[in-house]
């Protein structure tokens, strides 16, 4: 496995996004910026991730609110950064939009989320071309609202009308806690398409999980 970067995603078949509490968050009724662990398969650390918020935009707009999410690697050294936007308003019908930047300022591309209503769709997009890559899916009849889904929901990543990925959000009985994990289905994906896949997993984390107890 590469020691570093956004590359030592390359040949992971899954990763599972685990979110970490603070003992200060349960004693206070002010939310602290979220903090989360990226594991492999194995359980291995892959990217410790942690929010970068305002305390005003926790209090306002909740898991709606605009952040900057680091992730570093096993070295310490930053990998990527997602950047979520704040939309005007910042309610379940609009919409929202996410982007994945690599150091030293480089946009590796964006999730964009797409105006219909039956069900949840996004499109990650490639950060030179500006043109989509995948469609992220959710599940069908379920409506544009950021309440509707369950707790436990799937997400279909695909192109060309073929799966490549897919996130869940599942309750993990091991650890207590629900999970939000990513299969990547095409053994094919590289790196770059891999983070940008993580990357639409975490504005899911937010714009539904997180509003979810």
């Amino acid at each position: 496995m590469p020691l570093s970067g956004y590359d030592c995603l390359a040949d992971l078949p899954s990763v599972h996004i685990e979110q970490t509490f603070e003992l200060n968050e349960s004693l206070t009724a002010v939310s602290s910026e979220n903090r989360y662990v990226v594991r492999s398969p194995l359980g291995d650390a892959v990217f410790a991730a942690s929010e970068s918020s305002t305390e005003n935009n926790r209090l306002l707009w909740g898991a709606g609110r605009p952040f900057q999410m680091h992730l570093l690697d096993k070295t310490h050294q930053e990998a990527l950064v997602f950047r979520k936007k704040f939309a005007l308003g910042s309610m379940c019908c609009q919409a929202k939009s996410l982007e994945i930047w690599i150091p030293p300022g480089n946009v590796l591309g964006r999730v964009v989320q797409s105006p219909t209503f039956m069900q949840p769709e996004f499109f990650i997009e490639d950060g030179n071309t500006g043109q989509p890559v995948f469609c992220v899916e959710g599940p069908a009849n379920s409506g544009f609202c950021c309440f509707c889904l369950p707790k436990e929901c799937y997400f279909k990543v695909h192109s060309g009308g073929n799966l490549r990925a897919s996130i869940d959000h599942k309750w993990m009985a091991s650890k207590s806690q629900y999970t939000t994990n990513i299969y990547y289905s095409d053994a094919k994906l590289t790196a770059k398409e891999r983070a940008l896949i993580l990357g639409s997993a975490f504005l899911l984390e937010y714009m539904y999980f997180q509003t979810r107890f």
